[in-house]
């Protein structure tokens, strides 16, 4: 089956923008042709075109925005739970009697940080 989602945006796009043009060069001609040009028809055609762009621009900034305010909500919580692991866990390890819990949760806590650090950077 035909996915969109399998082509590149740009290649979408380009072949969008030539499917546009090419229709509406077809249209000219066929009114060019026939002799009549559509008058009023055309005018509440591109208005009625300009208005579903200005709902679809709209729709894209609300979901950047949102998207974006949740990335701004996460980078706090994220460094208030890296904080807690280093704080908390840390100095609740060295209270308890047995060594091996504190050299797990210190090899526990490297991993995370290591795992977790090229993931933060791709991300930003």
């Amino acid at each position: 089956m035909f996915e969109l989602a399998d082509y590149p945006l740009s290649l979408v796009f380009v072949a969008s923008l030539v499917l546009i043009v090419a229709a509406s060069e077809l249209g000219h001609w066929l009114a060019y042709r026939t002799g009549d040009h559509g008058g009023d028809n055309v005018a509440m055609l591109k208005a009625s075109i300009l208005g579903l762009l200005a709902l679809m621009i709209g729709f894209t900034f609300h979901l950047a925005q949102a998207r974006f305010e949740l990335r701004r909500d996460a980078v706090p919580n994220e460094a208030n739970a890296i904080r807690k692991v280093e704080s908390g866990e840390h100095l609740r390890a060295e209270t308890v009697a047995l060594r091996g819990r504190r050299s797990l949760l210190l090899s526990q806590h490297d991993a995370y940080q290591h795992a977790d650090q090229p993931h933060r950077e791709s991300s930003c």
